[in-house]
C-alpha cells in the first residue's frame, strides 16, 4: 500500500483502465520526485522500516534481484548487505532513468544493473539469484492471477534454496487496522483502486509447494497503530497531511514483539525456495 494514496472509498475500474492508471501514476511519481524516496512512498519512516527488515536477509557475496525497484531508493540500501551483484528492474522508464542518474553517486562501483522489464516476463536466466525481493510491487498488478504469475517468475529465477522476501500489503492486516479504527469511529482506510492487496490465505496455499515459509514479519504493526490510529485520535481535521510528525518519528523507533499484533497493512513473508 502506498499510504500517500489511502482513500476513504473507491471502486476498481476495468482491467485495462486499471493498468493504464497504475502505470500513469508511477510515471507521474517519477516525474515529480526524481531520485527521492518519495517517488515510491511519501512515508520515509515506513520505508526505513522496510529496509531494516530486509537487510538482515541480503546474502553477503550473493547475487540479488530487486523486482520492481522504482527509482532505486531501496535498491541502493541493499548494498549495505555487501552483495556481489544486484540486478534491479522496473516497468517505468522514468523510474529506471532516475535510478541510473542516482547510481552515479550512490553506486560508484557499478554493483547494481538497472533495466526496464515487466515482472511477468523478466529477461533473466533460470536459477540465477541467491536472493530476491519485492517491496509493494505485487499490489500493482491487476489481480491474483497476475500476482501468482509474478511469484512464479521470481521462483524461476531463484536458485534452489534461494531466499525471497515478499513485502506487500495484505487484506487481513488492513482489516485488523480498520477494526481498531472503527472502535473510535474513524473511517476505514482503503488503498487506491489500482492497488490490489494480497489475501493471506490464498497466498499461503499457493506458496506451499514452491517455498518454505521461514518467517512472517509483522514489522510495521506498532508503527501503523501509532500513525494510522493513535495519531488520528489527536487530529482536528484541519492539519495538512504529514508523514514526519513527532509521533511518526517516535513510532518508527517502537520495538516489535510477539505481542505487536498484525495491524501493519504491510508485512513480509520470508520464503526459501524448495529444492
Amino acid at each position: 500500500m502506498n499510504p500517500d494514496d489511502e482513500k476513504r472509498a473507491g471502486s476498481a475500474p476495468g482491467e485495462r483502465s486499471w493498468t493504464e492508471g497504475n502505470r500513469a501514476h508511477w510515471e507521474a511519481q517519477a516525474a515529480a520526485h526524481g531520485t527521492a524516496g518519495a517517488a515510491s512512498w511519501g512515508d520515509g519512516h515506513a520505508m526505513e522500516l522496510e529496509v531494516k527488515n530486509l537487510l538482515p536477509h541480503v546474502p553477503r557475496g550473493g547475487r540479488v534481484l530487486d523486482a520492481g525497484c522504482a527509482n532505486g531508493a531501496t535498491t541502493f540500501r541493499l548494498l549495505e548487505g555487501r552483495p556481489a551483484a544486484v540486478r534491479a528492474f522496473d516497468r517505468s522508464p522514468q523510474m529506471i532513468e532516475a535510478a541510473r542518474r542516482a547510481a552515479v553517486t550512490a553506486d560508484p562501483g557499478g554493483v547494481i544493473g538497472f533495466f526496464e522489464a515487466d515482472i511477468l516476463d523478466v529477461p533473466e536466466p533460470d536459477a540465477t539469484f541467491d536472493f530476491a525481493c519485492t517491496n509493494r510491487v505485487l499490489i500493482n498488478l491487476p489481480g491474483w492471477p497476475a500476482q501468482r504469475q509474478a511469484i512464479q517468475e521470481i521462483h524461476r529465477m531463484l536458485r534452489p534454496g534461494g531466499l525471497y522476501v515478499l513485502t506487500e500489503e495484505f487484506t487481513g492486516s488492513l482489516r485488523n487496522l480498520n477494526a481498531l479504527r472503527s472502535l473510535a469511529g474513524l473511517p476505514a482506510l482503503t488503498p487506491r483502486p489500482f492497488n490490489r492487496p494480497l489475501e493471506e490465505e490464498a497466498l499461503e496455499s499457493f506458496l506451499s509447494p514452491l517455498f518454505a515459509t521461514q518467517e512472517i514479519a509483522r514489522f510495521m504493526s506498532p508503527y501503523f497503530v501509532a500513525t494510522r490510529f493513535l495519531r488520528d485520535l489527536t487530529l482536528t481535521g484541519d492539519e495538512p497531511p504529514s508523514y514526519d510528525s513527532a509521533l511518526h518519528r517516535a513510532a518508527a523507533a517502537l520495538p516489535v514483539t510477539p505481542r505487536s499484533g498484525d495491524f501493519g497493512g504491510i508485512k513480509a513473508f520470508v520464503l526459501r525456495k524448495r529444492s
